[in-house]
């Protein structure tokens, strides 16, 4: 059964009446790696933000273009026009229409993103089951849909997502629980994660990481006796917590005002290890940063240079913040002049400007 706009058209306008208007402007974007050819998604670009308001037969100028289909300008015009989802939808029907050019799993999975984000969820199903029939599907399809239903809230849903991995034979693994674990509690749904995670151990063999996003689910929320039980189940299963399980405890005691415990923990990482890495300290300078305590902020800076770790572009950012907020310009302009010295990227410190 042919991928035509017609067939879904019912589906994408009733699911989200307040969606109609949309900005169909296309963001100005670069194509980064993109071997597409510019002026072509310029050329498309145009015709969709001039016709699609007026209501005019898009696709009829769009076939007179003289554009030469690729993956690449197909993803390129999607990223473009990412917060517009009818006129994506319908220049990737049309797109899927003309001689010579099938969609392949990269234009799909972007297509599906767009939905997902735009919460088209019926529509997002349906391509994801388009991409099953034609055996386009990949791992990276079933998270696209986990993430964006957990993003809605919608846990059953998201969990649904399983079922259809066992219709199209794909099995579901740990890492893919720990990618649903995950993206609950990115989307602060830690108490959901952790009753989903009840409902499904007995029939998967948690890992590490399971017990790390279930703590990240918890100090997300700054439920902070929630994390120390799992912090401590954690260990009680064997498992013993990694510097991604530690930054994560760390960041969780800060945000939920437990700077005392914190310190504790971060003083027992450098006695006991695993030894704090860019990413502890980063933590710590940020919150030291939006309290306003830059002398502090800097002497953990010098104390991680001294410990050997290499600063990033992260680091840098939260410094240059913190002294922008204090209109500390000084201090700014020098920070950025040791960034293009190290070579570190320069364009968030700019952005703060």
């Amino acid at each position: 059964m042919g991928f035509g706009c017609r067939s879904f058209c019912g589906v994408t306008d009733g699911e989200n009446p307040e969606s109609d208007n949309e900005n169909v402007e296309g963001d100005n974007v670069s194509v980064g790696t993109s071997k597409a050819d510019l002026e072509d998604v310029n050329r498309v670009c145009k015709v969709i933000e001039e016709l699609f308001v007026l209501d005019r037969n898009m696709e009829a100028v769009l076939s007179g273009c003289g554009v030469n289909l690729t993956f690449d300008l197909v993803v390129d015009v999607l990223d473009r026009f990412k917060h517009a989802r009818r006129p994506e939808f319908r220049f990737f029907c049309w797109a899927g229409e003309q001689p010579g050019f099938e969609h392949d799993s990269r234009t799909y999975n972007k297509m599906m993103e767009i939905l997902g984000k735009t919460r088209q969820f019926e529509t997002m199903v349906a391509v994801l089951e388009e991409m099953g029939e034609k055996g386009l599907l990949m791992m990276e399809t079933f998270e696209i849909s986990m993430k964006a239903f957990t993003a809605a809230k919608e846990r059953k849903k998201a969990v649904g997502i399983f079922e259809l991995m066992k219709k199209y034979k794909y099995k579901v693994r740990v890492d893919n629980i720990n990618y649903l674990l995950d993206s609950l509690g990115k989307a602060k749904l830690g108490k959901e994660a952790q009753i989903l995670f009840e409902k499904l151990k007995e029939r998967f063999s948690p890992n590490l990481r399971t017990y790390t996003v279930l703590l990240n689910g918890w100090c997300r929320v700054k439920n902070l006796m929630e994390a120390g039980r799992v912090w401590n189940e954690m260990t009680d299963m064997g498992f013993k917590p990694d510097i991604v399980a530690h930054n994560t405890m760390f960041e969780g005691l800060l945000k939920g005002k437990k700077k005392s415990d914190a310190i504790k923990l971060f003083e027992v990482m450098k006695a006991k290890g695993p030894s704090p890495n860019v990413r502890t300290y980063t933590i710590l300078i940020g919150d030291l940063c939006k309290q306003r305590k830059m002398e502090e902020a800097v002497e953990y800076f010098e104390e991680m240079l001294h410990s050997g770790c290499e600063p990033d572009a992260a680091v840098y950012t939260c410094l240059i913040t913190g002294f922008g907020n204090l209109k500390k310009m000084d201090n700014v302009y020098a920070l950025l002049k040791e960034m293009k010295d190290k070579g570190c990227p320069q364009m968030v410190g700019y952005t703060m400007l």
